[in-house]
């Protein structure tokens, strides 16, 4: 069926599994959207609130993504399945880039003994039936009872062999997930904010040296990192900017240590700041 994957992301229950289900399906079509070459390079590795990071072998590749982040960002919008009314409800508004290895994810795990598939009980049953007498489309009614079947077997067998529950509100967790979505929100949430307290603190610290204080994965302390690094440079730019304002700026951009700072340094690298900003503005872009 043509509108397979847009009627998945239409029965999917919260925004977080439609993203799931979009990563999952921009990784299989990246060679497609990007081109053989760059997708060698390059791999999408987390989609949230609507910002796409990808996973690069080297800088210069993050350079060349900034550089076609534009049109690259269009032809993703372009491959999203249609979910409702021939209409794309979630769309990519921003990429991010960070440097790791590129891993194959299409690599099966192996085995041990196949998991017999465990069945429904007769409430499970009523209540896919409920949901599905729901919609207006009876030709749809059949497929989507299907979907929802099988989605909630795999559900039921995972978590009968696995046994691993959501160490946070105890419901059922998926392979791969350490906390269910809704919990791992709240601590996303928790740890950005431990991250920007530490900075704070200490703007100079790579992602190495803040690990000491704080576990968390590259991609989420880069991008607090960068959003905070936007922020200090707009406040030091401001003619009412104190000194330390302007200090705090130039040792979070640029990771130095307060021993290896001086006003020069400052005066140049707000200077620099500043036509950047201008050039910027001035162009339009």
């Amino acid at each position: 069926m043509k509108d397979f994957n847009g009627l998945i992301l239409k029965i999917l229950g919260n925004k977080k599994a439609k993203e799931n289900y979009i990563l999952y399906y921009l990784i299989k079509k990246w060679p497609e959207i990007c081109g053989n070459t760059i997708a060698k390079h390059s791999q999408p590795k987390k989609l949230e609130n609507n910002i796409l990071f990808i996973n690069t072998d080297n800088s210069a590749w993050s350079h060349n993504f900034l550089m076609m982040q534009r049109q690259i960002i269009n032809k993703i919008n372009s491959v999203i399945p249609l979910e409702k009314d021939k209409k794309r409800t979630l769309k990519i508004k921003e990429m991010k880039f960070y440097h790791g290895k590129i891993e194959n994810f299409f690599v099966q795990e192996k085995e041990d003994e196949p998991k017999k598939e465990i069945e429904l009980n007769l409430a499970e049953e009523k209540n896919i039936e409920f949901q599905v007498n729901r919609l207006k489309n009876n030709d749809l009614k059949p497929l989507f009872k299907k979907i929802m079947k099988k989605d909630k077997k795999y559900k039921k067998t995972l978590y009968f062999y696995d046994k691993r529950l959501c160490p946070s509100c105890g419901i059922p967790l998926l392979k791969g997930e350490e906390y269910c979505g809704p919990c791992g929100r709240k601590i996303n949430a928790k740890l950005r904010d431990k991250i920007s307290e530490i900075l704070h603190s200490a703007p100079w610290l790579s992602y190495n040296e803040c690990l000491n204080y704080v576990i968390c994965d590259k991609i989420l302390f880069s991008d607090v990192k960068e959003r905070m690094q936007e922020w200090s440079i707009s406040e030091a730019l401001k003619e009412t900017a104190t000194e330390n304002e302007k200090y705090f700026a130039v040792m979070l951009n640029k990771e130095l240590t307060p021993e290896n700072i001086s006003d020069e340094i400052v005066k140049k690298a707000i200077a620099g700041y500043k036509r950047r900003r201008t050039r910027v503005f001035t162009s339009g872009k």
